[in-house]
């Protein structure tokens, strides 16, 4: 059946080019990682700190050359960070021919109709099942800098509310401007109806949409809705308390990082 997640539309006009060669660079630089999996019996490279650091640097001229396809655009430049650690961590909880199926099947992805607040634009795989976002140097240079011990905190909870960052690139057309992004798990799952929802950030100053909006279905509510419905999490004695320690464990972690937002 056909995902009954609405979350935006088919990228067309000026967004294209940009899409096309995000997703051109994606397929490459992964299929040849999984190359390098499967020369290596299977077996996916462990992960260090060092090699957490480490950029991967392609040219992908018009015409093609020995490592990179031709192709229908202008020349461009992918940058490809720490393609180890992050294929260690797709290996944790998904398989990587489904990660580049989803991604790069027809070359065709979703996006919304405009950015968030915070200026980034999300696009989306056609299953819906991976968000690109969009993100600035200075939040590329804060994920490469925690990212081997997100990975370790990542294996030791599999569990983990956290979001879930599959990679890191970085784009630049021929006469272009350079676009960092990372690809994520959509936490929403495409096949389910989505009723309500709601963004909670654990505070209450001016944490609410507003009466105007708060019925509304297409609203994301904050706290003080929450609150002023008296909604509640319905999990079990069991689940609760699996919930509430992997809440408290997620929260150490990220107060050990110096960062207070899941997303």
């Amino acid at each position: 059946s056909e995902p009954k997640l609405n979350v935006g539309t088919r990228v067309d006009g000026s967004s294209h080019e940009l899409v096309y060669i995000m997703i051109l660079g994606i397929r490459t630089v992964g299929s040849r990682a999984a190359t390098v999996v499967v020369r290596n019996g299977g077996v996916v490279e462990e992960p260090t700190a060092a090699s957490s650091k480490l950029v991967h640097r392609w040219n992908f001229l018009h015409d093609g050359t020995e490592r990179t396809p031709a192709h229908k655009h202008s020349d461009f430049k992918f940058q490809d960070y720490a393609p180890v650690t992050f294929r260690a961590i797709r290996s944790l909880f998904l398989d990587e021919d489904v990660y580049l199926m989803s991604l790069t099947d027809d070359y065709v992805l979703t996006e919304l109709s405009s950015p968030g607040k915070s200026g980034a634009y999300l696009y989306f795989s056609n299953d819906l099942r991976f968000v690109i976002k969009t993100i600035t140097l200075t939040e590329a240079k804060l994920l490469r800098s925690i990212l081997y011990e997100y990975y370790l905190y990542l294996k030791e909870n599999p569990n983990t509310l956290l979001s879930k960052f599959y990679g890191l690139h970085r784009v630049k057309p021929h006469k272009g401007k350079k676009t960092y992004f990372v690809i994520m798990e959509n936490v929403f799952p495409p096949d389910l109806d989505i009723h309500r929802k709601y963004d909670l950030k654990g505070s209450t100053w001016g944490r609410t949409v507003g009466a105007a909006k708060v019925d509304k279905e297409s609203s994301t509510l904050k706290d003080l809705d929450f609150l002023s419905r008296k909604a509640s999490l319905l999990l079990g004695p069991h689940k609760r308390a699996a919930f509430l320690d992997q809440v408290r464990r997620d929260v150490e972690y990220l107060t050990s990082i110096g960062v207070m937002d899941y997303s």
